[in-house]
């Protein structure tokens, strides 16, 4: 018995080595590109300036409305007795102006909060559904932090004013 000799086509040896690239270069790096593009197309249209703005001022209304005004507060309007009413904010009675200005100012951060709410949670939807549909689900992750991060800083924020309003009256 003699060696036999294996022939292998030119073609199938071209073959194999495009097979490779495509695999192991071509397909990596064509999804690295896609990527890319997705973000870079994100940032331009749907987490721009608009976007962060509007962002910053939706948590900024949330913070106020969670330490600021969500103090328990009545009011009972007494015409007959000529004092005007009684107006309580957190148990403690208020002037009628000072009711009306915690009133004014909960509505007003309220319906900010509704309208950057209402502006953001189309944008908020087609990220979320981009992002998954492209497995790229560490960005919205990402995107949650910088959102709680801004929320953070305006309770910090909120907390040390209220803090250091409550210790203004108490000196003597």
């Amino acid at each position: 018995m003699g060696t036999q000799e294996i022939i292998i086509p030119t073609s199938t040896i071209i073959n194999a080595i495009l097979i490779f690239a495509g695999v192991y270069i071509v397909s990596p790096a064509a999804m690295i590109v896609r990527d890319f593009l997705i973000l870079r197309m994100t940032k331009t249209f749907i987490l721009n300036k608009y976007f962060w703005d509007k962002m910053e001022i939706m948590q900024m209304d949330k913070a106020y409305l969670d330490i600021k005004y969500n103090k328990n507060w009545s009011c009972r309007d007494v015409p007959e007795s000529g004092d005007g009413g009684m107006y309580e904010i957190d148990c403690k009675k208020v002037s009628k102006e000072e009711f009306d200005e915690y009133k004014r100012q909960f509505d007003f951060h309220k319906r900010r909060y509704r309208q950057n709410y209402n502006a953001l949670i189309i944008r908020n939807n087609l990220i979320n559904r981009i992002f998954k549909y492209y497995k790229l689900e560490d960005y919205l992750d990402a995107i949650r932090k910088d959102a709680d991060s801004k929320y953070d800083r305006w309770v910090n924020h909120l907390t040390k004013d209220e803090f250091w309003e409550s210790h203004k009256h108490t000196r003597v």
